[in-house]
């Protein structure tokens, strides 16, 4: 708050031919006159003001100042100057003017100057309104002073005597003001939101968000907040992107980046909400199309093989998603009775490795595409065998399929009778050894055995694998069960050679696999 201020101010006469005007507070002026003309001021003169000091007042031809009440032109609220010569002859009258300047932004109210003239100094006429004399002073009306707005009093005065002639000066102004500035401020914050418009799965997504005060003063206490829409997080796991801005000055703004990695493919939106002394702002709503490759696996072949025989197999690896697959692999093998004998590429297909089992690279499969191999696997033994195929490329979740064959097993049996001597003398025995083996893939079961002795032989005994049974000239062994495959039984028959001649020793064989029998004759001559 200004206070009001008296405070005289002396403009001292100088008196002739001396100084014409002095100082009571110290006065420095700046600036001199090209005038020595005692009885000439120039009213519009510029404006020349330094502040206040202690120092005794410094007397200059044509300017004396004071910057009012404190001395500084930077923080006075008036600025007094006297404005013409400072010198003027006996009984002539004499022209000056004391120039009022306000040096605040404020209009000034009911500026007065107050003097006592000097002895011997007569004052002749004077362009401010004046007010009778009181207790011998002279009372000047400045009035009001608008912001930077100066006034000049012309003063005419008549030295009656020589010598120096002091005169003080008042001065005051009404009303004592306090001027309190108050700023207006409009802060308008606008918050521009920026993100892929797509994005592979097995990419960061990256969403940018500046937030400006676009209007005046300072957007105090600004929040940011997003809430990720399901299926997306940030990279720390959280659904909500969440930022203190603090205060944003004007024409300033504050970015936020938000790492983001969706969980899923699909379409995601989202929008940011910020916030700042109860106003609230939404950003356009950002939009990313999230792709992911996906791969399907089919396995096709036979239902039903043998052991020992190469089974051909055709696996197709699509990408049916939106994404490419890139590096992608089928990883090829069998069930325990089974293995990968080789992995070719089907006709039309690409990037199809060949060889074993193992790892197969498809390379990349553009969203459509299909890749084909033909495998090849072998059923080592019978039952069933089973392809496993399973497809991986990045970004792309692992498939797996099967198919599944059956594969049969073959009983071949082989018999055999051979005789031991051959010829044989009558009277004596000749020895006929049988095998029965089963040269197949798979087991055989009731395996039967029966041999004929042909005549001029004579039955004498039986022994083997199992026990004989005789009928007449009919030998026939019981059963084996189960035959298994490589495996080979034996029994022995004895005859006697009973006349000479050339005979024929006949066996049979049946089993479950081999329904019509097989025969065999080993021929023998008795002498």
């Amino acid at each position: 708050m200004q206070r009001a201020y008296s405070q005289s101010f002396r403009a001292a006469f100088l008196g002739l031919p001396t100084a014409f005007f002095s100082t009571l507070l110290a006065f420095t002026g700046c600036g001199s006159s090209d005038r020595a003309d005692s009885g000439y001021y120039d009213s519009t003169s510029a404006i020349q003001t330094s502040h206040v000091t202690r120092a005794p007042a410094q007397q200059r031809d044509d300017h004396t100042a004071l910057a009012y009440p404190t001395g500084d032109r930077g923080t006075s609220t008036l600025l007094v100057e006297q404005v013409g010569g400072n010198e003027a002859r006996l009984n002539r009258d004499y022209r000056y003017g004391i120039r009022v300047t306000n040096l605040t932004t404020q209009t000034v109210h009911g500026i007065t100057l107050r003097s006592r003239a000097p002895d011997g100094l007569r004052v002749i006429k004077t362009s401010a309104t004046t007010q009778p004399l009181t207790d011998g002073q002279n009372v000047y009306q400045v009035g009001d002073l608008g912001p930077r707005e100066s006034r000049v009093i012309e003063m005419t005065v008549n030295p009656g005597r020589e010598g120096a002639m002091d005169e003080c000066y008042a001065i005051s102004y009404q009303p004592p003001t306090f001027c309190m500035a108050l700023r207006v401020t409009n802060p308008v914050l606008k918050v521009v939101a920026q993100g892929p418009a797509d994005a592979d799965i097995c990419q960061e997504v990256i969403h940018k968000y500046t937030v400006s005060n676009t209007g005046t003063g300072f957007a105090r206490g600004v929040t940011f907040r997003d809430t990720l829409p399901e299926g997306v997080t940030t990279a720390d796991g959280k659904n909500v992107v969440a930022a203190d801005l603090g205060d944003i000055p004007e024409g300033q703004s504050r970015d936020v980046t938000a790492h983001l990695r969706p969980s899923r493919p699909g379409s995601f939106s989202s929008q940011a909400i910020v916030s700042s002394e109860g106003d609230t702002i939404r950003s356009q709503t950002v939009t990313t199309n999230v792709h992911a490759p996906k791969l399907a696996v089919a396995v096709n072949g036979p239902g039903d093989d043998y052991v020992g025989k190469e089974v051909t197999y055709r696996v197709t690896v699509t990408n049916t998603g939106d994404a490419p697959a890139r590096d992608a692999t089928v990883r090829l093998g069998t069930s325990e009775i089974g293995r990968v004998v080789a992995v070719r590429q089907a006709e039309g297909a690409r990037n199809a490795a060949v060889g074993g089992g193992g790892d197969t690279s498809l390379g990349t499969i553009n969203p459509g595409e299909t890749r084909t191999l033909d495998v090849t696997a072998a059923g080592t033994q019978g039952g069933v065998l089973a392809l496993n195929a399973a497809a991986t490329a990045a970004c792309a979740e692992r498939v797996v399929q099967s198919a599944q064959t059956r594969i049969q097993t073959i009983a071949a049996l082989l018999l055999e009778a051979v005789d031991e001597a051959d010829p044989v003398r009558v009277g004596d025995n000749v020895v006929y050894d049988i095998t029965v083996t089963n040269q197949g893939t798979g087991p055989d079961a009731n395996v039967r055995v029966t041999a004929t002795v042909p005549e001029g032989e004579q039955f004498v005994s039986a022994s083997g694998a199992t026990e004989a049974s005789v009928d007449g000239a009919t030998v026939r062994f019981a059963p084996i069960t189960t035959l298994a495959p490589k495996q080979a039984v034996t029994w022995k028959v004895v005859v006697k050679a009973a006349r000479a001649g050339d005979v024929q020793f006949k066996v049979s064989a049946s089993s479950d696999s081999v329904k019509a029998g097989a025969g065999k004759t080993e021929p023998t001559k008795l002498y």
